[in-house]
């Protein structure tokens, strides 16, 4: 870590727009999922719920593997975004002012010192920890 001292802005201050492309993500998933079939967890409850399931089914001979992972909400980039977004189209509806919606809440900028700052490799895109619509980038 000293030698590669990377920072991500978690939890940012956004616009309502970022509430309502939450909602719009959510609702894309959710559709998308039930179309294809996928199952999504919500919560640790979730998680635990279906764990227990897989154990009872093989005697109880199954295990957590716990890892981290570095560098998440970055990976997606405003490319990978657009194809989940075209992908998901193809399984619900997702309109174009949707899409709209979910990319222009994705501009993040950090202001600090009376200087404004922007990602230096994405510009203003950037799915920022903590923020509305972030988890479902995700999903």
């Amino acid at each position: 870590f000293p030698s590669d001292p990377g920072c991500r802005l978690v939890n940012p201050s956004e616009t309502d727009l970022g509430k309502v492309s939450e909602q719009v993500l959510g609702e894309a998933v959710g559709s998308a999922g039930s179309s294809l079939g996928f199952g999504q967890w919500r919560g640790t409850g979730d998680v635990t719920d279906w764990f227990r399931g897989l154990t009872a089914a093989h005697d109880g001979d199954l295990r957590f593997i716990r890892f981290g992972m570095e560098t998440f909400c970055p990976s997606i980039t405003e490319t990978l975004l657009d194809g989940a977004l075209d992908f998901a189209g193809l399984h619900c509806a997702v309109s174009r002012s949707d899409g709209g919606i979910i990319r222009q809440a994705k501009g993040a900028l950090l202001f600090g010192e009376s200087s404004c700052w922007v990602e230096k490799t994405s510009g203003l895109f950037d799915i920022t920890m903590g923020s509305c619509g972030g988890a479902g980038c995700c999903e």
